[in-house]
């Protein structure tokens, strides 16, 4: 049986709600995934996932996700404009199909699809995928969190290979990669292809299939529970606003954490390169944090934070940005100046705390001179 079935929009919304905000900053656009979720209550399905420690060992597992720049569409863009060459998008295609083209491929019956990352967009479309082709979906994922790079998640720490995948983008463009010298040059390929996805509509997804492995190797390789954390988490927020009490606090003490600051965003410096959105936020303190200052550089998600110049939390620890006054989790594609917002931090997966976790998502692998300290050490 399922561990969880969801039947309504209000269950549907809650899972959004806690995918963003453990997508820190990125996963996805919120209302792709709410889509994608709303799509299958319409069609009369439920929405589900399983404990991966009551699916057989037999058969094959796969993960399926998008990849691309999670930057916001142009203020020119114009709903439904024709691109020369492109034809005509055709919303929650590319998941399913690239699912079926990695079976067809390698021949064999992928029998249990797990997602990537966590993200309100980057959860809810395998989750829809899932939902489509009849295959269940397991409680976990292989990031704990939302992570920019195709070697931050934990079928790269424990050497299973990405090859073959396949790349399926909703203009109908498929690729298959049976082969890759490198992950780098694997993420180069389904990168590159995401940018020419994306080229008419920064929102149209670019799905990859990958990691094909035998369901006992997967259920050794991700990491459980994460799913139902999540859903868990967008309980907490709403239960939180319709008891009157502070919806900021409440999710910092779920997720065992701290309000790392509460200010107005004053400052957004971004730019779209190479299939990601990498930038810094600032914003200037008020209430108990007013005269001080806060900085979050990020990469598709929230990884480095100073506060008053001085290094606070980073990667692989949870950084998260939400309505100072609801709660609500903020993604980097709509986090915008003159925002009020809360930061909050809270520990990482501890799959990523282990000095091959650091090397892979701590401060350093993204270029900075910072030594990663637990988050909790800050807070002694």
């Amino acid at each position: 049986m399922p561990t969880h079935q969801l039947k309504n929009r209000t269950a549907a919304e809650d899972l959004i709600r806690g995918l963003t905000l453990l997508g820190t900053g990125g996963g996805g656009r919120p209302d792709a995934g709410r889509e994608s979720l709303n799509r299958l209550l319409d069609q009369g399905k439920t929405i589900e996932w399983l404990d991966a420690r009551e699916i057989p060992d037999g058969g094959f597992a796969c993960s399926v996700f998008s990849v691309g720049s999670t930057a916001p569409r142009p203020a020119d863009f114009e709903e439904g404009q024709a691109y020369a060459g492109y034809g005509t998008r055709a919303l929650g295609t590319a998941m399913p199909r690239a699912v079926r083209e990695l079976e067809a491929y390698t021949g064999k019956k992928i029998s249990v699809i797990f997602p990537i990352e966590l993200g309100a967009n980057n959860t809810a479309t395998p989750i829809f995928a899932a939902g489509e082709l009849g295959i269940p979906l397991i409680d976990g994922d292989a990031s704990g969190r939302a992570v920019p790079e195709a070697s931050q998640v934990t079928p790269e720490m424990q050497k299973q290979s990405m090859c073959p995948l396949a790349i399926a983008d909703e203009w109908g463009n498929v690729m298959l990669l049976k082969h890759a010298t490198s992950l780098d040059v694997a993420e180069a390929v389904s990168k590159a292809m995401s940018i020419i996805t994306k080229k008419p509509d920064p929102f149209a997804i670019c799905a990859v299939a990958a990691y094909l492995m035998p369901v006992a190797d997967m259920k050794r390789a991700i990491i459980l529970g994460t799913i139902s954390r999540s859903y868990d988490a967008g309980k907490t927020i709403r239960a939180a606003r319709e008891r009157g009490d502070d919806p900021v606090a409440a999710t910092a003490k779920f997720l065992s954490g701290w309000v790392l600051f509460k200010g107005v965003v004053s400052k957004r410096e971004w730019e779209s390169t190479g299939g990601y959105q990498i930038g810094t936020t600032d914003i200037a303190g008020t209430g108990d944090f007013a005269g001080h200052s806060f900085r979050i550089w990020f990469k598709n998600e929230h990884h480095i934070t100073w506060r008053d110049g001085a290094p606070l939390a980073t990667s692989p620890d949870l950084i998260a940005v939400v309505a100072s006054d609801t709660g609500e989790p903020i993604t980097n594609t709509y986090l915008a100046e003159g925002m009020n917002v809360a930061v909050l931090g809270a520990p990482g997966d501890p799959s990523f705390r282990t000095p091959t976790g650091i090397a892979t998502l701590g401060p350093k692998h993204f270029g900075f001179n910072l030594e990663y300290r637990p988050i909790e050490q800050l807070f002694k």
